[in-house]
């Protein structure tokens, strides 16, 4: 349900931010593994939502890899925290759960040089984040809200689940930055929305190794 909340607010964040040119839902862990003993595995985050044609998911999986690149403005995606159900209703099962909102900056192409500029990010996000309160009754939860919000420690340990390449990993020094925040959602699950539905053909070539 993650993924499904995820998009719902990154839909609200497209709404509202004009300065962030990549804006994903959740993301996932891609491992690639090389082909001799001398390789590096890397691991980096690639979007949920890959929907690529079965024949060619594994050539274009690198395509969806989410990560800093200089010609960016700004990228925002979400990490799952986990979610767990705490109680009902007469219309439903009740959940909470745990995410991560990460942001990193392109400062050049944003025309700053100063770090207060993630600051006003911070801001301008959770002004969105505390005005997000969906029912949607095509989807199969309501009354989702944001019902907490921290602003994380900066540090590199924010992108420590990842093996970036050297490449990669001077993105994350001045004249970049980043952030992340953490959120805490309440959302309710109706009895008999779900059933087997969700449930199709099977895709023999997705792999994470890559």
């Amino acid at each position: 349900m993650n993924t499904l909340i995820a998009n719902q607010i990154r839909e609200k964040i497209l709404t509202k931010i004009t300065w962030a040119d990549r804006v994903v839902g959740m993301v996932k862990t891609m491992n690639t593994t090389g082909g001799d003993e001398t390789a590096v595995n890397r691991s980096f985050p690639v979007s949920c939502d890959i929907n690529v044609d079965q024949r060619e998911c594994l050539a274009k999986s690198k395509q969806y890899a989410v990560v800093p690149d200089s010609a960016l403005k700004a990228l925002i995606y979400f990490e799952d925290g986990g979610a767990s159900p705490v109680g009902r209703s007469p219309r439903g099962t009740i959940f909470e759960s745990s995410m991560t909102l990460v942001c990193w900056m392109n400062l050049q192409n944003l025309g700053q040089t100063s770090c207060t500029a993630s600051a006003f990010a911070q801001v301008q996000l959770i002004d969105v984040l505390n005005n997000i309160n969906i029912s949607d009754p095509a989807l199969p939860i309501n009354n989702l809200k944001i019902t907490e919000i921290s602003v994380n420690v900066k540090d590199a340990r924010i992108f420590s689940k990842y093996t970036y390449n050297e490449k990669q990993v001077q993105y994350l020094h001045y004249p970049y930055d980043y952030f992340s925040i953490g959120l805490k959602v309440t959302f309710e699950v109706p009895f008999g929305c779900i059933d087997n539905s969700w449930v199709e053909t099977p895709i023999a070539c997705l792999s994470t190794n890559v």
